[in-house]
């Protein structure tokens, strides 16, 4: 359970028993029973005594198909006190506000049912556990707690992926600096903290804006394509060479009011538009994007390598 989640388990069952000494001097109460035997158990959850009461005629029910046809009262006291010791120590019981077991209980004996609050012990079958029922009882809606921080100028990075071009493994190490890498397959979108992507549309030195969606890792799988031939050769491995532009910085406020052709620079401070060209998680080279004949492409500047 994370910490999260804890203390706001401790912050219910704080609000239960603020609300059982105010209203109910107890955790739970009956407003009534059906006729029948209960059995009064005394159990320890933590540093706390609990009451509960078991239903006599459902634990026997629980412990033999044929016990409806014996009349209870015919049944010998301390016998039954013998079943349930029995039933109760092959179950677990759990109360339902801190799903902590109950320890250490005992059964003291049949309980009279006049006058008998508390918390009443289900048998649900369906059920793994035994629970303490919560009954008649309206717990408090715990309320929300919100830190009084300004995030609207929480900065966010945008990864933006132009898109992609497939080269043989011979060609990757034919490479220098000079070269230029032409982008075969457009995909131009923004990713951001991936949950979201942007659809982007290239315009002159910017991009426009056309939607936003849910991140999928469709984007995201292994760049590397192996293609079975000649022999697994080398000279025929075939890459996935992804360009990346460089991070666009946004804040929360700027992501929460982006709208459709929002128009966003290409290039950044120094006017250069810097992309770096990736196989899988790598960086192999960076250069700038440039256009030719109507296409992209990148002039590469700079051979990383895998390291």
């Amino acid at each position: 359970m994370n910490s999260v989640m804890l203390r706001k388990v401790n912050a219910r069952e704080a609000l239960l028993e603020e609300y059982a000494y105010t209203n109910a001097k107890n955790y739970f109460i009956l407003n009534s029973l059906p006729p029948g035997k209960f059995f009064s158990i005394v159990a320890r959850l933590g540093n706390r005594k609990i009451n509960l009461y078991c239903d006599v005629d459902e634990l026997l029910s629980r412990c033999s198909a044929n016990s409806h046809a014996l009349p209870v009262e015919l049944i010998d006291d301390g016998l039954l006190i013998k079943v349930a010791k029995n039933y109760f120590s092959e179950h677990k019981i759990s109360m339902p506000v801190s799903l902590e077991p109950i320890t250490q209980f005992l059964i003291d004996g049949i309980a009279d049912t006049a006058n008998l609050f508390g918390p009443f012990i289900s048998m649900d079958p369906t059920s793994g556990f035994i629970w303490a029922e919560l009954t008649s009882i309206n717990i408090p809606e715990l309320i929300e707690h919100k830190n009084n921080c300004d995030w609207s100028q929480l900065m966010l990075s945008m990864n933006i992926i132009l898109g992609y071009t497939e080269i043989s493994h011979k060609e990757l190490i034919s490479l220098k600096a000079g070269d230029l890498l032409m982008l075969h397959v457009p995909i131009n979108v923004g990713i951001l903290g991936r949950v979201f992507t942007v659809d982007l549309k290239l315009e002159g030195d910017n991009m426009i804006t056309e939607s936003m969606d849910e991140y999928t890792t469709d984007l995201a799988d292994d760049c590397v394509n192996l293609v079975e031939a000649n022999n697994l050769s080398l000279d025929k491995l075939e890459l996935k060479v992804i360009f990346c532009l460089e991070e666009k910085i946004m804040t929360l406020a700027q992501l929460q009011n982006m709208h459709v052709n929002q128009r966003l620079p290409l290039h950044n401070e120094n006017n250069d538009i810097t992309v770096s060209l990736r196989v899988g998680k790598h960086i192999i080279a960076t250069g700038e994007l440039v256009r030719v004949d109507d296409q992209l492409a990148v002039e590469i500047h700079n051979i990383n390598g895998a390291i």
